[in-house]
């Protein structure tokens, strides 16, 4: 979370119930805001969303790939322009009730 004046900044408390099988994914605007592409536009929030609906059934390690191996083919030869941080993990509840 990025603000300059984190005293007037309000934040909310949402309560998810869990049905034992969660996926949750948090990313920098880094990832999203990286400039390429043919006409050197960002990657977009609705582009790397849609690909995490993609790939949120495989492993860990190839989501990281593709995740990774994406970017890098929307970057070509451009620098990087932000902090890239990607975050996801899985809850998993036995004998939830």
């Amino acid at each position: 979370i990025g603000d300059f004046n984190f005293n007037d900044t309000a934040f909310e408390q949402t309560n998810i119930k869990l049905t034992g099988a969660e996926r949750f994914y948090m990313a920098s605007d880094g990832y999203q805001d990286q400039l390429g592409g043919k006409n050197y536009k960002r990657y977009s929030k609705r582009r790397l969303i849609d690909e995490i609906k993609s790939i949120k059934d495989l492993d860990a390690q190839t989501q990281e790939s593709i995740l990774k191996e994406n970017l890098k083919a929307h970057m070509k030869d451009n620098f990087q322009t932000d902090d890239v941080s990607v975050l996801g993990f899985q809850i998993k509840l036995n004998n939830y009730e």
